[in-house]
C-alpha cells in the first residue's frame, strides 16, 4: 500500500493532468454528439417541412385536375348532346333541338344556377 501511495505522491501532477484531459475529451466529444444529433433533428424537421409543402402542392395539382376532368366531362356530353339534336333535326324533329337550345343558352345567361338538364362547368 505505502508504494501506491508513494507513487500517487510522485505522480499526482501528471494523474490530474491525464484526468483533465479525458474529462476534457468527453465534454468535447460529447458537445460534437450533441450537436450533430441536433443538427439532424433540424434538417429532419426541415426536410418534414418540405415534404409538407409538396403533399399541399400535389393536392392542389389534384384539384386542378379534378376540375379539368369535370369540364371535359361536360364538353364530352355537350358534343354528344349536340350530335344526338342534330341527327333528330337533320331527320325532320327540329323542335327538340330548338328546347335544347332555348335551355343550354338560359343556363349561360345565369351563369350555370338555371341548367336543368345541361351540366354545369
Amino acid at each position: 500500500m505505502s508504494t501506491f501511495k508513494a507513487f500517487l505522491r510522485n505522480h499526482s501532477g501528471h494523474l490530474v493532468a491525464g484526468a483533465s484531459a479525458i474529462i476534457a475529451t468527453g465534454v468535447g466529444t460529447g458537445t460534437i454528439i450533441w450537436d450533430n444529433r441536433v443538427g439532424r433533428n433540424h434538417t429532419v424537421n426541415d426536410l418534414d417541412a418540405k415534404i409538407n409543402g409538396i403533399d399541399a402542392k400535389i393536392d392542389s395539382v389534384r384539384a386542378d385536375i379534378n376540375r379539368v376532368e369535370k369540364k371535359l366531362e361536360n364538353c364530352q356530353w355537350a358534343i354528344l348532346e349536340t350530335g344526338h339534336y342534330t341527327m333528330n333535326a337533320l331527320d325532320g324533329n327540329k323542335r327538340s333541338m330548338r328546347e335544347w337550345l332555348q335551355r343550354l343558352e338560359r343556363c349561360m345567361q345565369s351563369g350555370g344556377v338555371d341548367c336543368g338538364s345541361v351540366p354545369k362547368a
